[in-house]
């Protein structure tokens, strides 16, 4: 089934790295700071879209009424300090990329991270050159579920959707790349574990399966 494919797209959170319940609880936390109590799981309700929607979703439940860019810097200062010392990469994830990299297929990332987020996790494990394009969340207007991160990589691409293959894990980036025409694989973590990802292909928890696939 890969093989079919010229180009491959990952989404970064969850997907490349273990990093969703990072995320969670540096915003818990950040609600904390603002007087509001709320569980750092609430994040698996909205999962996948921009730090704008995110922040606000938090804010709301833990009924506290923060300046938004004060609670996303805040959010930046907590969420920066974890992952330098708690990101993990998904299993196999290493090994895939540089098995579809020597078949010299195209590979993007399309997060809804900020630019600053994507690259720490890329620096921090060596992964800037793996990606030939890089889109995050000050590249469009719309952000996922809407599909604009995905149509614009295929547009700088210059390929169709009938031959890009999608690595999500949240139902909001399934979503996205579905509604641009992408086939798509869900990559399985605790944070998902909810989610509906049956719009997917199939779903995985480890990248080995596939590099089993690539001679």
């Amino acid at each position: 089934m890969i093989e079919k494919y010229k180009v491959f797209l990952f989404d970064m959170d969850g997907t490349l790295v273990n990093s969703e319940h990072l995320k969670g609880k540096a915003l818990a936390e950040t609600c904390s700071d603002f007087g509001g109590n709320v569980s750092p799981e609430i994040y698996k309700k909205i999962m996948g879209e921009s730090i704008e929607t995110v922040s606000e979703f938090f804010s709301k439940q833990a009924n506290i009424s923060p300046d938004l860019s004060l609670f996303i810097n805040k959010f930046k200062e907590k969420y920066q300090d974890s992952l330098k010392d708690n990101v993990t990469l998904t299993p196999g994830v290493i090994e895939f990329i540089d098995k579809l990299s020597a078949r010299n297929a195209k590979l993007g990332l399309v997060s809804s991270a900020y630019k600053w987020m994507v690259e720490q996790i890329l620096s921090q494990f060596s992964l800037c050159e793996k990606f030939h394009i890089m889109i995050t969340q000050e590249d469009v207007s719309k952000h996922k579920p809407h599909p604009q991160a995905y149509t614009l990589a295929l547009e700088r691409f210059g390929v169709k959707a009938a031959e890009t293959l999608v690595f999500e894990d949240s139902n909001a980036g399934l979503i996205a790349a579905s509604h641009a025409g992408c086939d798509t694989i869900a990559v399985l973590h605790d944070y998902n574990v909810e989610s509906d990802l049956s719009v997917s292909l199939m779903q995985i928890k480890d990248f080995s399966i596939l590099s089993k696939t690539l001679n």
